[in-house]
């Protein structure tokens, strides 16, 4: 969805001449993107404090925008036109006026690039920033890198109106009017609202030139609308519509639900894009970046070739990358142009591909990337030493780009295949943290919590999982590991309901709690190895055992150490819960139920989000319960699916209640009585 700019051969030095020869390139770090840059120290400082105040600027006007990329952001400043000729002569290709060209963008495997002119100033012009592409490009990204979900004209019309940030050194102004968009409005036809905000990348694919401009100019003026008009009126439908859209809704369909019908807004829109006066954010420049503070270094000429070879291989330009590869081998040690072999053949000679990266990965300077993909082409084998090998690849990768999320959450998946439980959780939530909005990451803790056994943990993980998948293929793995979960829950409670023998275990007695429990009497002449399932079916068989039983099942799920005591917590719940033979008692029910839940019973799980969902013993809380019924029943387990077509039958919403009677109608199709049972209840119509 980025700007279709020209394409730019970005070149470090002249193919043609030495390294040696070349005016020297300096590296100025910041606390969040490099400068790269032959214009000397001050002025690639001056970049890099111009594009912190950039990023604090957006998180002040838009503060949900994830603004620490996965990929690193690089900067490169040319030094003037003649440099920029040097490093881009496609730019005067068949006459055209290459002096003329200011910046681009590009985003390679390893980092995300932004090449600009570094002979231009910021205030050459009082309310039109010259770095337009570049701010434009760099908002893109941002978004981009925020959610998949944002749609084409919010992220489009956020990056205009960002592209035009001025960056002063006492403030920074947000949101100037763009002339060429203002007069475009006023002189040309209108398009819809309606339709603005129903355009994709589908619908605009392909289209000329003239019709992406126009989309552009309205997607512009229409959030410039939503942000300042009317002193900020409409901007709290503009954050529920987008806080929203990051929560997995349709950023198509939600729009009616958060801002409404936008026709309604077709007049104020036609006045307001014909005003005089627009208004626009001021902030004072974040006096936490110096100038002065950011780190200034020499690039080598082998970091400056290399360098040159990445953006190469990101430009799309491989004769010139593999130019600048052969050159790191000739001044560098073997192997120093390996990373920029390995970009090369990423996609094609797999083998070539991975004998570069295990050339990469060993060598100093060496970028996330590497070690990353090196693991990715060695995930498919099932190999506990290659998994180990995965862990080290992984924490490599995240240590040299902590923001790499799917780094992250592939290192925890892959801690996980070696029962490294905790450190697992930890690595995908991090993954998670930096993309709450991705699909895939909840599902790779779903898939983790599955390996360690933890069944009702991933089956809320999974079902966040589909509700955010967008695509075919995230839609369809979440149903693949919703199916997994409900096998491994099913299995689990086929080996819970095997007779279990202890031998030598002492009569049992209640404990202290038991006091406040139903009270202990005989045990019914039972053996003391009598198992705990044949107990509860004793219980269910005669009821007037149930009060001489319960202690028994109660203090198995208390003592939590045998395989039957999470299976034991959750019918010590069911029987004080139904009052099976016992006075019911739903929050005494509410307790054995979470007991059970903890120690991975997935039915327990469930009841104790039915009596969540119903008030009963807990305080009402339907999205919790909810959050545990959908994924369990998405996962197949029918007592899920007939516990939440109660759950949805009983609200107020029309929606719900027609959705009710489609989950009992499947769950029933799937010969689960109860399911059955309550659909012949529901009242006419739902």
């Amino acid at each position: 969805m980025l700007r279709q700019t020209f394409a730019i051969v970005i070149a470090l030095a002249a193919c043609a001449r030495p390294a040696a020869a070349q005016r020297a390139w300096v590296e100025v770090t910041s606390p969040h993107l490099s400068v790269v840059s032959d214009a000397g120290a001050g002025r690639a400082r001056d970049f890099a404090w111009q594009f912190e105040q950039i990023r604090e600027a957006l998180a002040r006007t838009f503060p949900w925008v994830r603004l620490s990329g996965s990929r690193p952001l690089v900067v490169v400043a040319a030094r003037n036109a003649t440099t920029m000729r040097a490093l881009a002569p496609s730019l005067w290709d068949g006459g055209k006026d290459g002096s003329l060209f200011v910046s681009s963008s590009a985003t390679g495997h390893d980092r995300s690039y932004v090449v600009v002119r570094g002979d231009l100033r910021g205030e050459d012009r009082e309310g039109l920033s010259p770095y337009q592409p570049a701010y434009w490009s760099f908002t893109a990204q941002a978004l981009g890198e925020t959610s998949r979900n944002l749609p084409l004209w919010l992220v489009r019309g956020l990056s205009e109106v960002l592209s035009n940030t001025l960056v002063r050194e006492s403030e920074i102004q947000v949101g100037r009017v763009l002339p060429q968009n203002l007069s475009h409005l006023r002189t040309r036809p209108r398009l819809a609202l309606k339709d603005v905000v129903a355009a994709t990348d589908d619908s605009m694919r392909n289209r000329p030139p003239d019709e992406l401009f126009a989309l552009d100019a309205h997607a512009w003026a229409f959030v410039h609308f939503l942000v300042w008009a009317d002193r900020g009126a409409y901007a709290p439908l503009l954050e529920k519509y987008v806080n929203g859209v990051l929560n997995g809704a349709d950023p198509v369909a939600s729009v009616a639900s958060t801002i409404g019908d936008v026709s309604r807004f077709e007049t104020a829109f036609d006045v307001y894009v014909r005003r005089d006066v627009f208004f626009f954010a001021r902030f004072e420049a974040d006096a936490r970046v110096s100038r002065e503070g950011l780190t200034v270094r020499d690039l080598t000429d082998l970091e400056t070739v290399l360098l040159r070879g990445r953006l190469h291989v990101a430009m799309q330009r491989p004769a010139e990358a593999r130019v600048a590869a052969a050159e790191a081998e000739r001044i560098g040690p073997s192997g120093a142009g390996a990373e920029v072999t390995a970009l090369l053949a990423d996609g094609s000679d797999t083998t070539a591909l991975k004998a570069a990266l295990e050339q990469a990965v060993t060598r100093p300077g060496v970028s996330w990337w590497a070690p990353y993909r090196l693991a990715t082409l060695l995930a498919d084998q099932q190999d506990r030493a290659v998994t180990e090998r995965l862990v080290t690849l992984l924490t490599q990768a995240t240590t040299l780009n902590p923001n790499a999320d799917f780094a992250w959450t592939f290192l925890g998946e892959s801690l996980s295949a070696v029962d490294r439980g905790d450190e697992a959780v930890a690595a995908v939530t991090k993954g998670i943290a930096l993309m709450p909005s991705s699909s895939a990451h909840r599902l790779a803790l779903a898939r983790s919590y599955l390996r360690l056994g933890r069944f009702p943990d991933g089956l809320k993980a999974a079902g966040v999982g589909r509700a955010l998948a967008k695509s075919p293929e995230d839609l369809r793995e979440a149903q693949r590991v919703l199916s997994a979960l409900a096998a491994a829950v099913n299995e689990a409670e086929a080996r819970a309901a095997e007779p279990v023998v202890e031998p030598n275990r002492p009569e049992a007695t209640p404990s202290a709690e038991a006091v406040v429990e139903p009270a202990a009497g005989t045990t019914m002449g039972l053996a003391p190895g009598a198992s705990i399932g044949g107990l509860i079916n004793a219980c269910y068989e005669d009821t007037t055992n149930c009060t001489r039983i319960l202690p028994l099942v109660v203090q198995d799920c208390r003592a939590g150490n045998t395989l039957t005591s999470a299976a034991a917590c959750r019918e010590a719940g069911y029987i004080v819960d139904a009052g099976v033979g016992v006075p019911a008692r739903p929050a005494l029910a509410a307790d054995y139920y979470r007991l059970g839940c903890e120690r991975r019973d997935a039915l327990s799980c469930v009841r104790l989000a039915t009596l969540q969902s119903l008030g009963r013993g807990v305080p009402r809380d339907g999205g919790s319960a909810l959050d545990v019924l959908d994924p369990a029943c998405a996962g197949g387990l029918q007592e899920a699916c007939f516990r939440l077509g109660l759950h949805l039958s009983v609200t107020g919403v029309a929606a719900d209640r027609r959705r009710a009677r489609e989950v009992l109608e499947a769950s029933c199709t799937a010969k689960f009585a109860e399911s059955c049972a309550a659909l012949k209840k529901l009242p006419p119509g739902r």
